[in-house]
């Protein structure tokens, strides 16, 4: 069972604003386009992005990471996020480590969002 298999196996909540989530995943489109064309994955973002507007920009600022979370899984990704929060931490730099763990902060609040474990 793919990672992204929350649609028609799990219920998704019935998106509360179609026009945003359908609007987002036309801008998602170039960004991201192996995200938004995987049909369980796209149900999943439809249901984010119109219950969520805090989730809707989020999938816009971080398209890249969608990508990298469709091919590496959301596991894998979130493993990653600790690292790279961990050494944000330890920068000598503040504000690169802060704008470190903020990246860090809107990947993780994205990919916990879309996981589909309950």
């Amino acid at each position: 069972m793919s990672q992204w298999t929350l649609g028609a196996k799990r219920g998704l909540p019935p998106v509360f604003d179609p026009a945003r989530a359908e609007r987002t995943l036309h801008e998602l489109a170039p960004l991201a386009p192996r995200a938004a064309d995987d049909g369980e994955l796209r149900a999943v973002l439809e249901a984010a992005a119109g219950n969520s507007p805090y989730l809707a920009r989020l999938m816009l600022r971080e398209a890249g990471f969608l990508e990298t979370a469709r091919e590496a899984g959301i596991e894998a990704v979130l493993s990653g996020l600790d690292s790279d929060a961990l050494g944000a931490a330890r920068e000598a730099d503040e504000a690169a480590a802060m704008r470190a763990l903020r990246v860090a902060k809107r990947r993780a609040a994205l990919a916990i969002a879309l996981k589909d474990d309950p």
